[in-house]
């Protein structure tokens, strides 16, 4: 057992983990993770930052009994691919035309992956999507398909919103109504530059068992408070909807690491990562366990 404060201020919750190195593939997991922090082997776009939060899944997805995921805003197809290799049948969203055919054309032969041309939100109907141009000489490896959205953002320099495509967008619940999705959701991943909250709405009351969005601290160069991303938002949707427990995962530019924080009121500033949310308390405890165990108490430096 260990005591932990939480960011709430309600005091200490003795909540029960694994013991330091108590499994190997976390050993295993720290020690490439520490590996490609250092030496900015995994850098993706313009961070040098790894998605952890993809080995965090491959840790509790045992835990999951449903075996649906649905991944909002899934670019490339890196966390659809992961969870189908986790056992989960996957719905994609991805509302750039490009992305949804190359999608569509990678899992072609998966009858366990469904890929829906279309942004996620709050009401069905159609929609602007920003297509975000970087700046080459700010971040010249960096991709802009990554940065486009239905909410305009800023870029401290890095971007630009010249153009725009209609797009249509779907409510999780519309979806979930009619059956072309399950009611029973393990996995609910959301990444959308901006405006999770608004899937999170559209989904309601049908969340995943555990559910990752991305979070921008209002002083994160993207949002520089200007987008409904903050943990602050989260826990204002939350916080009439019964029992919950959020780990937000960040990456601390100023001090250079990745850190984690429990029911998080407050982020680092300048950070952006992504909140996870779950109502089930072995999961919870076991992704807890696990952020002890590859964090530690400092965070993960580069």
């Amino acid at each position: 057992m260990v005591d932990l404060v939480s960011d709430t201020g309600q005091g200490r919750s003795e909540i029960p983990i694994g013991g330091k190195g108590s499994s190997s593939l976390v050993v295993a997991e720290q020690r490439y993770l520490k590996l490609a922090l250092q030496g900015g082997a995994l850098k993706r776009s313009t961070s040098p930052y790894p998605e952890v939060e993809l080995a965090l899944l491959r840790a509790i997805a045992p835990l999951i009994p449903e075996k649906t995921a649905i991944d909002v805003g899934a670019f490339e197809g890196e966390y659809t691919t992961l969870m189908r290799q986790l056992g989960f049948s996957v719905v994609a969203f991805e509302p750039l035309p490009e992305l949804a055919l190359a999608l569509t054309t990678k899992f072609k032969l998966d009858d366990g992956v469904k890929v829906i041309a279309s942004a996620v939100g709050d009401e069905d109907g159609i929609a602007t999507l920003l297509l975000a141009e970087t700046n080459p000489a700010l971040a010249p490896d960096a991709d802009p398909r990554l940065f486009s959205s239905l909410v305009l953002h800023r870029g401290d320099g890095l971007l630009a919103f010249n153009s725009s495509i209609a797009t249509p967008v779907r409510r999780l619940r519309t979806l979930i109504e009619a059956r072309h999705i399950p009611a029973e959701i393990g996995i609910l991943k959301v990444d959308t530059e901006g405006q999770d909250i608004g899937v999170l709405v559209g989904a309601w009351p049908h969340l995943g068992r555990i559910t990752l969005c991305e979070y921008w601290n209002d002083t994160y160069s993207l949002s520089d408070h200007a987008t409904p991303n903050n943990v602050n938002h989260y826990n204002e949707f939350l916080k009439a909807k019964g029992y919950f427990r959020t780990i937000t995962i960040g990456r601390d530019l100023v001090g250079q690491r990745m850190v984690f924080q429990v029911d998080a009121v407050k982020t680092v500033p300048r950070s952006y990562g992504n909140i996870i949310i779950t109502r089930d308390e072995r999961v919870f405890s076991a992704a807890l366990g696990w952020c002890l165990d590859v964090f530690g108490p400092d965070g993960l430096h580069i």
